[in-house]
């Protein structure tokens, strides 16, 4: 990453978005906050985290402009087949049953246009200079059980593919994991969509 930087200063490039993630953040039932204490508690978020500080760290030294967009969890067309939400549209909308944990957990999930926004309004952003952390999210915990029963009533599909608890949660899996976007919102004038307005995109790809 150094060498990225040092040949970056050289260029004068204008800047660097780096995408971040939530798993930087320590579990909390509370909207994570980037001026909030890290402690990831998986190898992944730890590696991000690092990133990061390395990137703050960098963006000093050679004085290159920096953004870091912590993502918390994007959605929509293209989305890799084994990610829950993929996994349930393609199921249903051939009439197979669903294996899903109690899905008790709620989630920050964020269409994937509103994502592209977001880097945009980073990348305008960078002209302020010097180094910053903005989380890309919705701002509300959604239950996972009621977004993807919200899916199945989009599809007309029988709830009763649903099945719920056919699968262990994952172990460690935090209750709740969101984010509060109140940066974002008064330094960029950045506002998500409705996620009802997202899976009815994500939905009309799929059709």
């Amino acid at each position: 990453m150094a060498c990225i930087y040092e040949e970056l200063a050289k260029a004068r490039c204008g800047g660097v978005i780096v995408t971040g993630s939530s798993m930087e953040y320590a579990d909390t039932d509370e909207a994570c906050r980037e001026s909030d204490e890290c402690r990831p508690s998986t190898p992944y978020g730890r590696s991000k985290l690092e990133e990061t500080e390395a990137a703050a760290k960098l963006s000093a030294q050679w004085s290159v402009p920096t953004r870091v967009a912590r993502l918390f969890i994007p959605f929509g067309p293209l989305d890799a087949p084994a990610k829950v939400l993929p996994y349930v549209i393609e199921n249903l909308r051939q009439g197979k049953a669903v294996d899903l944990s109690p899905c008790t957990q709620r989630r920050d999930f964020l269409y994937v246009g509103d994502v592209a926004k977001a880097y945009g309004l980073l990348a305008g952003d960078l002209k302020r200079g010097g180094f910053e952390i903005f989380n890309v999210c919705s701002g509300e915990a959604v239950a996972v059980r009621s977004l993807i029963e919200m899916i199945a009533d989009r599809l007309d599909a029988s709830r009763d593919l649903l099945g719920f608890g056919k699968r262990q949660m994952r172990p460690g899996e935090p209750a709740v994991s969101y984010g509060s976007c109140e940066r974002a919102r008064q330094a960029l004038g950045w506002e998500p969509e409705k996620l009802e307005e997202g899976i009815r995109e994500s939905l009309r790809s799929v059709r």
